[in-house]
């Protein structure tokens, strides 16, 4: 993750919903490599998908322009 956000720091990207994104896909790609079966529900995982579904519907708005 501190790869993703230099590198993405050294291209000279300010957008936050840029970072956020990468985190949450990051988080995802960890989780599903390295942790274990989850006896509980993840509200991390939840919380994270909700607000990466939300940055990428403004996204899809302003690309449409509606």
């Amino acid at each position: 993750m501190a790869l993703s956000t230099v590198s993405m720091a050294a291209l000279g990207q300010q957008d936050l919903d840029v970072y956020v994104s990468l985190f949450v896909i990051s988080y995802f790609a960890t989780s599903a490599i390295f942790s274990p079966r989850r006896r509980t529900f993840d509200f991390l995982g939840a919380g994270l998908f909700v607000v990466f579904s939300i940055i990428v519907a403004l996204r899809v708005i302003a690309i449409l322009g509606v």
